[in-house]
């Protein structure tokens, strides 16, 4: 049975979609009815791994790539995605990607290297996020371009419905990290005529018989 975007509309909200081909599954993203988006490149799943790109607008034009991905088991090849990021990662300096990978990075690096060589780090690396009565695995991944953008993370438990711990980072790429500022002395228009009175009124016996730890003879 087919479902509609009004079956699943969330208010306030618009949904990109890419849907499996057969009874039920695929990958969805929703975002902000404020803000700019458009689909950049889906590939509904079956047998494969499924992964829907989307690309935001910011502020001052700054676009952020935001890739939902859903691998269904761990022997499904990871070449498919791989390849697309080939193609989009070098238009984008604001990468996030998400989603079920089904590699568990706590004990293997058939993800994560690949990844490391387009740039993009993991942000949860220390905690699992799936669990069953036999095993504790890290599947659910954001990887990022810029982890010093990511403001935030954490993880929730949801055993009503999924062995899976839900996962949410706040990211900002609104602002380059290297844009920051600093106070200095402005050496240039020091009025030396004061300066040197300043120095005269000093006593400068105290100064150099001044014990400080850190110095040594």
């Amino acid at each position: 049975m087919s479902i509609n975007n009004n079956q699943i509309n969330v208010e306030g909200y618009q949904i990109f979609r890419s849907d499996r081909n057969s009874h039920a599954g695929g990958v969805a993203v929703y975002a902000k009815k404020n803000l700019r988006c458009k689909r950049i490149c889906s590939q509904p799943g079956n047998s494969e791994i499924e992964y829907l790109f989307i690309e935001i607008v910011g502020l001052n034009d700054k676009k952020l790539l935001l890739g939902c991905v859903y691998r269904p088991k761990s022997n499904v090849a990871l070449k498919p995605l791989l390849d697309q990021i080939e193609l989009l990662h070098l238009r984008y300096e604001n990468i996030v990607l998400v989603g079920d990978f089904n590699s568990n990075i706590l004990a293997e690096n058939i993800l994560t290297d690949p990844m490391y060589g387009f740039g993009l780090k993991p942000v949860n690396i220390n905690q699992p996020t799936h669990f069953t009565s036999h095993s504790q695995t890290l599947l659910d991944v954001f990887f990022v371009e810029n982890v010093h953008k990511a403001l935030f993370f954490d993880q929730a438990s949801a055993p009503a419905f999924s062995k899976h711990d839900l996962i949410f980072l706040t990211y900002d790429f609104r602002k380059n990290p290297l844009d920051f500022s600093f106070n200095f002395r402005d050496f240039k228009n020091v009025d030396t005529e004061e300066l040197l009175l300043t120095f005269d009124d000093l006593n400068w016996d105290d100064i150099y018989l001044f014990k400080n730890s850190g110095w040594k003879s």
